[in-house]
Formats: C-alpha cells, structure tokens, sequence
C-alpha cells in the first residue's frame, strides 16, 4: 500500500509543481506525506534471501517497482542524497545483477518479463551516476536475448515473450533506455518489434483496453457480459 500512496503523491506532487497558479493541491501537505511514505519503507524494508526470491528477493520485481518509484522520489525530495544513498546500498547489496532464478526452466529462462522490472531502476541510477557497474549486467543480459531470440509464441504459459500487460511496464522502457544510453538502435527495433506482438495479442479493440487474458477466456468471458473481461494479468 505504501508503493501506491508513493507513486500517486509523486503524481500530484508534480502536478502541483507544473501549474502553481492553478493547482488545487497543497504541494507542502503532499511533500509531507510522501516523505513520512518513503521514510517508512525504507525503515521497515525486508526481502528473503531464500525460498521464493521470483517476488520477495531484493531484486524481485516486487521491489524492482519500489525502487523505480524511489528513484522518481529522490530527483525530486528536499533531501535528495539520502534517498539516492539508500539506493545505491540497495545496487551495491545486489551487485547491480540480473536476477535469475528461472535460469533452468526452459519455459521463462532468462526472458521472464518481471525479472528485468529492476534494471529500469539500475539503468536510472546509471544515467544519473555514470558508474559502468550499475549498467553492464542489465546490457549483457539484454544482449544475449537479442542474440538468443525468445519463443516466439504468445502462449501465455510462456513467459519468455510479453504474453500478459504487466511486461509492458516492466521490459519495454529497459530497452529505450538502453537506447537512450548507447544509441544503438537495436534496443528499439526490438521493443517495437515485441511492443507490436503483444498490443495484436492482449489489446481488445471493442473494449479498447489491454486484457491479460488469454483469447478464449475473453470470449467466454463475452458470452456472459462485456463488462466481464478483466483487465490486467491472471497467474
């Protein structure tokens, strides 16, 4: 809950910050409450170093999405060093690596989607500190599945393509800001690529929404009501 009070007082703090002269929002109150937010968290920040790493491991994707919002936090908190502090400890703890806990399982490999969630933070932290440390593992990873093209099917029990709407928060900017750091393009050519397979597959034209559910569980779910697709993943 905490991650989402975060993400939406950075919102409205920014805002606030972009139209002074007509915000409806006290820019104070909203900096007080995101810092009391942000503060907690890092007070209270656990992860398991065994058992179920894939959503509660330091670089689960799980806090791949926290420290993303931090970074979005620290560029603009009064006391910036602090938080920016607490996120280098956090890359330096983790060695800024991938993870890779699905290594053996031919199914989702090194492709899985949710495990390349933190390395938008490792790549922003790199634009911002220039240390090649924070940066290297995320461009080998990402290099060797240009070289090792996924499964190319969008099976959703595949998890080596963009099968379900989250990847598209999660992998998609990774590779524009690879982009936006090398110039190589590519890291674009292959989001556009992917970007495209997964809106043919997930986006319903008739709702104009991006479902995470397989084709034939929204048919089914049409023959009871249209209102009843869901929105989001499933699994």
């Amino acid at each position: 809950m905490s991650l989402y009070i975060l993400l939406l007082c950075i919102g409205l703090m920014n805002t606030s910050c972009n139209d002074d002269n007509k915000s409806p929002f006290d820019t104070a109150e909203i900096e007080n409450v995101l810092t009391r937010v942000v503060d907690w968290q890092i007070e209270n920040f656990t992860y398991l170093e065994e058992r179920n790493l894939h959503d509660y491991g330091i670089d689960a994707w799980t806090n791949g999405v926290l420290f993303l919002g931090m970074t979005d936090w620290a560029a603009i908190a009064p006391d910036s060093a602090r938080y920016y502090n607490w996120l280098l400890d956090i890359g330096h703890t983790n060695n800024w690596k991938v993870p890779a806990n699905f290594l053996h399982h031919p199914g989702y490999s090194i492709y899985h989607s949710d495990e390349l969630t933190v390395t938008q933070y490792y790549l922003r932290m790199h634009e911002i500190f220039q240390k090649p440390e924070m940066m290297t593992p995320t461009k080998q990873r990402i290099d060797t599945i240009l070289a090792n093209p996924p499964d190319p099917s969008m099976h959703y029990r595949s998890k080596q393509s963009w099968t379900w709407c989250d990847a598209l928060f999660m992998v998609p900017p990774v590779y524009a800001q690879l982009y936006r750091i090398t110039g190589e393009t590519k890291y674009l050519e292959y989001m556009d690529e992917h970007f495209k397979k997964t809106r043919e597959h997930l986006y319903d034209k008739e709702q104009k929404l991006f479902s995470g559910m397989t084709a034939i569980l929204i048919r089914e779910s049409r023959m009871e009501s249209p209102s009843s697709v869901a929105v989001g993943t499933v699994g």
